[in-house]
C-alpha cells in the first residue's frame, strides 16, 4: 500500500493517536461525574470506540487513570506554577500553586481510587517541574521569605505528603487549606529550628542540593 494513501501507515498512526486522545478526554468526563468510578466500558462508549480499542491503548485501568491525571496536571498545575514564577512574592506564589494543586486533587476522588499508588504518581509528575520549582526556591531565599536550609527537592516531597493526606476520610477543602498554611508557615525563616540533613554527611550528593 502507498504510505501516502488514505489508509497508509501515516493515517493509521494518526487514527491511533486520535483514538487515544479521545479515550483520555472521555475518561476525564466519566471520572468527573457520578461517583467518579466509571467502568472502562462506559469510557469506551463515551469515546465512541470499542472496548478492544481502549485496551490496545490502555492495557489496564491504572494506565488510563495515569494518562488522565497527567492531562489534568498539565492543564491546571503547569499554568499555576508559571503564575507562581511571576508572583512578586515567590513563597506566596508557590503557596497559591500548592493550594491550586490540592483543590484540583479534591475534585477527582474517583480518579484517585482508580490510580493505584496516587502519591507516587503525583511525585512522578511533580519531578517534571524541578527547574521552575528550583527557580522559585532561589528567588524566595534571596528575598528572605524562605528558610535557607530548604532544598528544592523538599518542595515536591511536602506537596506529595499533603496530597496523600487528602485520602484520609473527612478531609475537606477547608482542612487542606489549613494544612497548606501550616506547611508554608514552617517554610519561613522566622524562629525556624535548623533541619537535620536529609542525607548522611559523607554520602554522595545528587541533584541541585541545598540552595544557599
Amino acid at each position: 500500500m502507498n504510505p501516502t494513501s488514505p489508509r497508509g501507515p501515516a493515517t493509521r498512526r494518526a487514527d491511533a493517536t486520535s483514538n487515544a486522545a479521545r479515550i483520555v478526554v472521555a475518561a476525564r468526563r466519566v471520572f468527573a461525574r457520578g461517583d467518579g468510578l466509571g467502568s472502562l466500558e462506559e469510557i469506551a462508549r463515551e469515546a465512541g470506540v470499542g472496548i478492544a480499542t481502549l485496551y490496545r491503548h490502555f492495557s489496564h485501568r491504572e494506565t488510563l487513570t495515569s494518562a488522565v491525571y497527567t492531562q489534568i496536571f498539565d492543564d491546571e498545575f503547569t499554568p499555576a506554577l508559571e503564575r507562581a514564577r511571576q508572583d512578586p512574592s515567590p513563597l506566596q506564589g508557590l503557596k497559591t500553586a500548592a493550594e491550586g494543586l490540592l483543590t484540583m486533587v479534591s475534585r477527582i476522588d474517583g480518579l484517585i481510587a482508580s490510580a493505584g499508588n496516587f502519591p507516587a504518581l503525583t511525585d512522578e509528575l511533580l519531578r517534571r517541574f524541578t527547574d521552575p520549582i528550583y527557580e522559585i526556591v532561589v528567588r524566595a531565599q534571596e528575598a528572605g521569605e524562605l528558610r535557607k536550609d530548604i532544598d528544592a527537592d523538599d518542595i515536591p516531597r511536602l506537596l506529595v505528603m499533603t496530597v496523600a493526606g487528602l485520602t484520609v476520610p473527612g478531609i475537606t477543602h477547608d482542612a487542606h487549606r489549613r494544612y497548606v498554611t501550616l506547611i508554608f508557615d514552617a517554610l519561613k525563616p522566622e524562629n525556624a529550628t535548623p533541619l537535620p540533613p536529609i542525607r548522611p554527611p559523607n554520602s554522595p550528593v545528587t541533584g541541585q542540593g541545598t540552595v544557599r
